[in-house]
């Protein structure tokens, strides 16, 4: 948990490694939030290919 309240994990895996899928749980049950315009957001991304914007791809699913 950083010093927001916020909760991250990251996971990475050598360029070698083919990767077929990934699984995540994402509770979404009673979400709360303390002041207006504040909101709550759980998601998974998949990213694939390099960063300097040539091939990055990428999947994206969550609640918010």
């Amino acid at each position: 948990m950083s010093g927001n309240g916020h909760e991250h994990a990251i996971a990475y895996t050598g360029t070698t490694q083919e990767v077929y899928g990934a699984k995540a749980t994402i509770n979404v049950w009673d979400p709360s939030i303390e002041v207006v315009n504040e909101f709550s957001l759980s998601q998974i991304w998949i990213l694939s290919g390099s960063f300097d914007g040539s091939d990055l791809n990428s999947i994206e699913a969550g609640w918010q």
